[in-house]
């Protein structure tokens, strides 16, 4: 039985201002994943829930690997979100890395009032909706929240996270472990205002080598390479620290979905095309285990540089 649960959930925002719905959906994944946080004391390995704002609707994308995490995804989808000054904030920074510019708000109560307004509506599921043709437009701008040019505030860098002198075992645990990777780094440089979706496939140079890339966007001013270092380190030590029991749960109902799911099939062929590994889904997930894949995390070398053209080619 595959306990994956997905949908899509859509919002209409034909009548609001682009920017504050676009940064609606930033606000609203933001506070579920805190939430989630809260209650569970674990970030991943939980599913996924990614957004996408058009000129009048908002997308969201999900993915849960537990039931009980649905439940929690339902109830707050129809509960009603306040979102404090400091959230607005730090979402409206992490736009404005986003889009290459620098966003602030001309009238900040009527930012919270259009936010309340678009929250008021809340997500349907795109099931339950009418085929409709909505006339497509480019972007309108914002009234309400002030756009200025500004990509020269902003630098790319290149977040690597590798592993040397790897058994076999140890590779096959690194190919499944690193969504899970991933959303570690993320919680961490999202903590710092940047933005990125860029991110490589698993890598390998040699047969006992591993590693994996992710590319971000970071304001200049603020950035600190050894201050992320050193928050990346502290997080995947904490993290292994964590109730080995609950990560035993969750770690298993992801594993199920990634056996279960029939359009991750195919991931076999891609971790030969880029490990030179043959394996199957079956032969990965023994490997496995809590410990296993905590062994390995407490073993992950960062690196952090610049990000060059060859790091966007290697880069999806």
């Amino acid at each position: 039985m595959n306990p994956l649960q997905t949908g899509i959930l859509v919002l209409r925002t034909d009548h609001f201002d682009d920017t504050v719905a676009h940064l609606y959906e930033h606000l609203f994944i933001a506070k579920f994943k805190k939430l989630l946080a809260d209650k569970y004391k674990i970030i991943t390995p939980y599913g996924w829930l990614d957004g996408e704002t058009f000129s009048d609707v908002i997308f969201l994308d999900f993915g849960f690997y537990q039931n009980e995490v649905k439940q929690l995804f339902e109830s707050y989808t129809q509960s009603d979100h306040v979102f404090t000054h400091d959230e607005i904030q730090h979402e409206l920074k992490r736009m404005g890395a986003e889009l290459g510019v620098k966003l602030e708000p001309k009238d900040y109560n009527q930012v919270t009032e259009e936010l309340r307004k678009i929250d008021e509506i809340g997500f349907t599921d795109v099931k339950k909706m009418d085929p409709v043709i909505l006339d497509a437009t480019a972007f309108r701008g914002s009234k309400i929240i002030s756009e200025k040019a500004a990509k020269q505030s902003y630098v790319d860098y290149t977040v690597t996270a590798g592993l040397t002198d790897l058994t076999l075992e140890e590779s096959l645990v690194f190919l499944r472990s690193l969504p899970i990777i991933y959303d570690l780094i993320d919680s961490i440089v999202y903590a710092q205002e940047a933005y990125g979706d860029t991110k490589s496939y698993p890598l390998s140079n040699t047969q006992n080598t591993m590693g994996a890339m992710a590319i971000y966007t970071f304001q200049k001013d603020s950035f600190s390479e050894e201050k992320l270092l050193k928050n990346l380190k502290t997080a995947f030590f904490q993290f292994g620290q964590m109730n080995r029991d609950l990560f035993g749960e969750w770690l298993q109902a992801y594993l199920k979905s990634f056996v279960n799911a029939k359009n991750w099939h195919t991931l076999t062929i891609d971790y030969y095309r880029y490990t030179g590994i043959l394996t199957s889904r079956e032969a990965v997930v023994a490997k496995m285990t809590p410990e296993a894949v905590l062994d390995l995390f407490s073993k992950l070398t960062f690196e952090i540089t610049k990000t060059t053209d060859e790091h966007k080619e290697i880069c999806y």
